[in-house]
């Protein structure tokens, strides 16, 4: 309410308009005196009267309207002239009030009227007050995300779950870096020149970012209250566009802090003077010129001479010095800095003004020999002392560097046991940063990158983020060179594939490349070693690319969906999301949520979950559901078994090429599962003679290996008590409500595990009692054999033939029976035909296509 009440009577548009009220009111008042408004309605044409009025209030509804009045009611919430209308009004109508009262014209119905108006502007100020004071509130912003950097070292800011934290770029007047020796330093030497009254300049160099106006600002704090020193900060020579303008900015600035005043015009003369004697080009004026050009002057105090010997007495007068700080001098262009020299060198160099200059020795340099041609020396010649900003600690510069972004990392939501994961990329900043203000940027792009990213994996995010802000050539390099960086899921990127297929050629061609690509980046082995196994390789000596695959690597990798991974590399350059990504993200989120349900609610939960599973996305979900099974905890280990168990038919059985089918990655995980739970009996119990799922048992009783004797055993003992019941009672297994493709080879597998020796006699009597018309396709798709690579190829395998197939079965005359009644049993046919034709030999045998896995 404050600010809004100030703009409104402390603005010099309020006072404009009082002027124009105050003419309004007092004609109106003399209108009023002299009765001329009530003469003329006695006298005059009461019609006209009325006409004139409606055409006035047109006229002022359509200026209204014209100039937003209802958009300024109600939409502006900032002050506006309505506003200040609206006061004056008040002010005014109080005024008359007491005017007709003093020259006895309050009549009833004048004073009725002003009271009324005077209650209108009043209510309707109160309400632009109140709704101003809403929309302010409303429109606040929360900041708290964004934080000094002093805090971030010494404080652990709370993680925000919305926002990644920004650190405050703002200049700081406090010093954490050990400078207090060159603050003491520069402030005795300003101190020491302003007890003289010669002109003097200090200059203090230091590299871009070394901290030069945070040296600054703690030297002006010591000024502070400082009665005889006044001190002129915040003047930037880098925003203004021409020397002129540069020379307008400093004398206005030293003629309001003196409080010495001219007019507009004499100070237009002097600035273009002053350009005229500080000025370079061809057309310049000789010495001789400029000397007669000051000495013709009509007025002596109009010369700069002049104006510099009334500034000096004032400040002389006052006991006063001014110190005028002129920081980032180096970023402002070549001509302005040439100039800002000559100005504090030969025009601007007052006997109380003294200059203190922040700028890069080196850059300096540049400007005037490679720009200008001016030999550097010649700054020797105008600054009279120059302090030079040490060297910052590596002990101190460590310690800092390591505190603000351990607190930065958990104010981002990085956990207490997760900081491990950042320490090699710390330990690269603290090496390689030197400077405070690169230091402070990559905190606010890289790290702000990183953390505004919702999936993928942080600290290889944050590693290959810094290195792009860092060195560009090398992020591009990484990029383009895809096949050198990554070792993981190389099926899925053809080029990254053939690279790593040829593993002689492939280590030579990339040694080669990363001897040249590190050969001045040294430095940059250490933190893509962490990343990139192939770099890591490299960095070791070795063979670059492994006879092996680290398991653990591999599932770091596939977990945390890695760079090194051919399926997520290019996202960690695009910042954008893929099927494997989303996946992944999908699996995360469903997997937490069932761990973290009440153990009676997993099983159904896990049940939801795999059924709301894409069938394209099923198998990367079983990969990772694989790659957690080991930190499954107890608890859960049987309900998810049992889920699993349920649901197995879900899972897409299909395989790709040199990878295992949803379905075999989930009875992995089943097997995994089963020998960890303490409830296998219940388990066995739960399966309750399913001969449908004989085959799943038996794919388990394949995936528990040979380490698990005694879990292999009780389900081999399951197993065999199904055989039987199925051999004993010549159970049908290929009816509709028993059959699964390859369960007649669950028998046989447990017949094997049994040690049966006369197992192939056993299973062809019993396919000879079973077989039918009905089902004779069926027991021929489990003679098929298959390869996999960008179609499905089939043939029938002579050896699985013999075992299951009696010769004294007529397989023809079944099949002509009955027709084949879709293209899965029209390829069987086929496949048989083509096997008569050549007898079940190899040598000859050929191979169908098939887009996908055939299903009878």
């Amino acid at each position: 309410m404050e600010k809004f009440l100030k703009s409104v009577f402390f603005d010099i548009e309020t006072y404009r308009l009082s002027i124009i009220f105050t003419i309004v009111f007092s004609a109106l008042l003399v209108i009023d005196y002299k009765d001329i408004i009530a003469n003329y309605l006695v006298s005059g044409d009461l019609a006209i009267a009325i006409i004139i009025g409606i055409c006035i209030a047109f006229v002022a509804l359509l200026f209204l309207l014209r100039h937003h009045f209802f958009d300024m009611i109600v939409k502006i919430p900032t002050v506006n002239g309505l506003d200040r209308a609206t006061v004056l009004c008040c002010v005014f109508t109080a005024l008359f009030f007491v005017s007709i009262h003093l020259i006895n014209q309050a009549y009833n119905y004048k004073c009725l009227i002003l009271i009324v108006s005077f209650f209108l502007c009043l209510s309707f100020f109160t309400f632009r007050i109140i709704r101003y004071c809403f929309l302010i509130n409303k429109s606040e912003i929360d900041d708290s995300f964004i934080v000094d950097f002093k805090s971030i070292v010494e404080e652990n800011p709370k993680p925000d779950d919305k926002f990644p934290v920004l650190i405050s770029e703002k200049d700081v007047d406090y010093d954490l870096f050990g400078r207090s020796e060159i603050i003491f330093q520069l402030l005795l030497a300003i101190k020491m020149c302003c007890m003289s009254n010669a002109p003097f300049v200090i200059g203090l160099s230091g590299e871009w970012g070394s901290g030069k106006t945070t040296i600054l600002n703690n030297v002006k704090k010591y000024f502070e209250g400082d009665e005889k020193t006044v001190i002129i900060d915040g003047f930037d020579p880098w925003v203004y566009s021409s020397p002129n303008a540069l020379l307008v900015g400093m004398y206005y600035t030293i003629l309001q802090k003196t409080g010495v005043h001219y007019n507009n015009y004499q100070i237009k003369e002097l600035i273009n003077l002053a350009c005229n004697i500080v000025e370079d080009s061809k057309e310049a004026k000789s010495i001789s010129r400029i000397a007669k050009s000051i000495l013709s002057q009509e007025k002596e105090n109009d010369s700069i001479e002049n104006l510099k010997s009334i500034i000096d007495d004032y400040l002389r007068a006052k006991n006063k010095t001014i110190v005028f700080f002129i920081d980032n001098l180096d970023r402002a262009t070549a001509e302005n800095v040439r100039f800002v020299f000559k100005l504090v060198g030969a025009v601007l160099d007052f006997e109380r003004v003294k200059y203190v200059l922040s700028y890069d020795a080196n850059r300096l340099d540049r400007i005037f020999e490679d720009s200008m041609g001016i030999d550097p020396r010649y700054i020797e010649k105008i600054i009279n002392q120059e302090l030079v900003v040490p060297k910052i600690s590596n002990e101190i510069r460590a310690n800092i560097y390591r505190r603000a972004t351990t607190n930065l990392l958990i104010a981002n939501g990085v956990q207490q046991n997760e900081l491990n994961d950042y320490e090699y990329i710390l330990q690269f900043i603290i090496d390689e940063v030197d400077d405070i203000r690169t230091f402070k940027r990559i905190l606010n792009s890289a790290f702000f990158l990183t953390f505004a990213n919702r999936y993928l994996y942080k600290p290889d995010l944050l590693m290959i983020e810094i290195i792009r802000f860092l060195d560009m050539e090398l992020y591009e390099s990484i990029y383009r060179n895809r096949q050198f960086f990554i070792d993981s899921d190389t099926q899925f990127d053809k080029n990254t594939l053939y690279a790593s297929i040829r593993r002689e050629e492939f280590n030579s061609k990339c040694k080669s490349y990363f001897d040249e690509l590190f050969k001045e980046r040294e430095q940059y082995i250490s933190i893509l070693s962490v990343a990139f196994p192939y770099v890591n390789n490299y960095s070791r000596g070795g063979d670059i690319k492994q006879n092996y695959t680290d398991p653990e690597r591999n599932k770091d990798t596939q977990l945390h969906s890695r760079i090194n991974s051919a399926k997520f590399f290019d996202l960690y350059f695009s910042y954008s999301i893929n099927d494997f990504l989303d996946i992944n993200n999908r699996f995360d989120k469903g997997i937490k949520k069932v761990l973290s349900s009440p153990v009676d609610k997993i099983e159904l939960d896990f049940s939801k979950l795999i059924s709301s599973i894409p069938e394209e996305a099923q198998l990367e979900w079983t990969q990772k559901l694989y790659l957690i099974k080991d930190d499954i905890d107890d608890s859960a280990l049987y309900p998810i078994l049992i889920s699993l168990y349920n649901n197995i038919y879900r899972f897409d059985n299909q395989r790709k090429f040199l990878t295992p089918s949803a379905r075999e990655r989930a009875l992995s995980v089943m097997a995994n599962l089963f020998s960890r739970t303490d409830s296998q009996d219940d388990f066995i119990k739960n399966m309750n003679n399913d001969f449908k799922k004989l085959l799943v048992v038996t794919e388990m009783i394949y995936w528990l290996g040979e380490k698990n004797e005694e879990s292999k055993n009780k389900l081999i003992e399951y197993a065999k008590k199904l055989c039987d019941n199925i051999l004993n009672d010549n159970i049908d297994i290929y009816r509709d409500e028993y059959y699964e493709r390859g369960n007649v080879w669950a028998i046989y597998h447990t017949l094997k595990y049994c040690d049966i020796q006369n197992k192939e006699d056993i299973i062809k009597r019993y396919i000879a009692s079973i077989i039918n018309q009905d089902n004779v396709y069926r027991v021929l798709g489990d003679t098929v054999g298959s390869s996999i690579g960008r179609v499905y190829r089939y043939h029938i395998v002579k050896e699985n033939y013999d075992i299951l197939i009696d010769e004294k079965i007529n397989i023809q005359s079944l099949l002509e029976k009955k027709e084949h009644r879709n293209s899965s049993e029209q390829l069987i046919y086929d496949l048989y035909q083509d096997y008569l034709e050549h007898q079940g030999s190899l040598e000859h045998q050929r191979e169908f296509d098939y887009p996908f896995e055939f299903n009878l």
